[in-house]
């Protein structure tokens, strides 16, 4: 059976509204939850806070478009938790990497900084 991670994160604005996402990974490294979430804690900006997109994963904004942002709109999602998975209890779409190609991603983003950006200007853009 293969060893699977999901990664549990919400996007929470100023008004503490909040959206809820996963991603789910393999593990074929046997990494430990407690090992990923030490390790992921200390690159997160106040050990959960870090750019979706910078990070590879959905963008889970409560705004859709540039009239629906408002004054508690932020750029940054928060890291909630990481569980071990049953593949058999689950019908689940993995991301491309493993876990622990994703903590060393993060490891580099944290390395090089997490990038803030205004989320009206962003909305322009795409």
């Amino acid at each position: 059976m293969k060893k699977l991670v999901r990664l549990n994160y919400l996007y929470r604005d100023g008004g503490n509204y909040k959206s809820w996402g996963s991603v789910d990974f393999e593990n074929p490294d046997g990494l430990k939850l407690d090992e990923i979430q030490k390790r992921l804690e200390k690159c997160f900006d106040m050990g959960c806070l870090f750019n979706a997109k910078q990070a590879g994963i959905p963008e889970i904004f409560l705004f859709e478009d540039e009239d629906s942002v408002n004054t508690d709109d932020h750029c940054f999602h928060e890291y909630s938790s990481v569980e071990a998975l049953d593949a058999s209890s689950v019908d689940i779409e993995l991301q491309s990497r493993t876990i622990g190609a994703f903590v060393e991603d993060i490891e580099k983003c944290s390395q090089n900084g997490w990038k803030a950006f205004d989320p009206q200007d962003y909305l322009s853009e795409i």
